[in-house]
């Protein structure tokens, strides 16, 4: 309905193409994956959940598909519970992005990465590393909650892309043609017509 008002006021001309972008694509390093298939929980909530803990030092021990993230200062270590590739490589871009201070509040392109493991399973398997954009945020809350989430400047974790090749045996692998949709517009005007 929006799309129809923009096009009949505006006089909006666009159309749809598929363009490369740079980004990573997934692989299995060599040596193999450092994880196993799991068989997924019988019985289990398929709400495919996502929970976030700052200060938390153990997972919960909750069933089914989950992904859990615990914070302390910048290091992140998340646990990808009876998780597929796919759901794995759909967070992972702007995981990448975040881990390397890139803000998507500020308008910053995340990398793009598409999966080229052939692991068609599920998973689970603990990733842990050094996220940059996480340890600005903390540094920026008040000094009574930093206390509570602060951790050791020592203890920061490698940075993503080596996390993911030395605890995961995958390799993410630089590429110029990640393709993706795109909105062209072709024309526009700059005031609106009158209704």
């Amino acid at each position: 309905m929006l799309q129809n008002l923009i096009v009949e006021r505006f006089h909006l001309v666009f159309h749809r193409e598929t363009r490369d972008f740079p980004g990573y694509e997934l692989v299995v390093d060599r040596g193999g994956p450092k994880f196993k298939e799991v068989t997924p929980t019988p019985n289990a909530p398929q709400n495919r959940g996502t929970l976030g803990i700052i200060g938390g030092k153990e997972f919960p021990n909750l069933p089914g598909p989950q992904t859990i993230t615990l914070s302390n200062g910048g290091l992140r270590r998340t646990k990808y519970q009876e998780r597929t590739m796919e759901e794995f490589v759909s967070d992972l871009g702007f995981l990448i992005g975040s881990s390397q201070g890139k803000s998507v509040m500020d308008g910053e392109r995340q990398p793009r990465v598409v999966d080229k493991t052939g692991l068609t399973g599920s998973y689970t398997f603990v990733l842990e590393y050094y996220d940059a954009s996480l340890a600005a945020f903390l540094t920026r809350l008040p000094a009574s909650a930093a206390q509570v989430v602060a951790s050791d400047p020592g203890d920061s974790g490698p940075p993503i892309i080596e996390a993911i090749q030395k605890q995961l045996g995958l390799r993410l692998n630089k590429t110029d043609n990640i393709p993706l949709d795109v909105i062209v517009v072709d024309r526009i005007e700059k005031l609106p017509m009158p209704a």
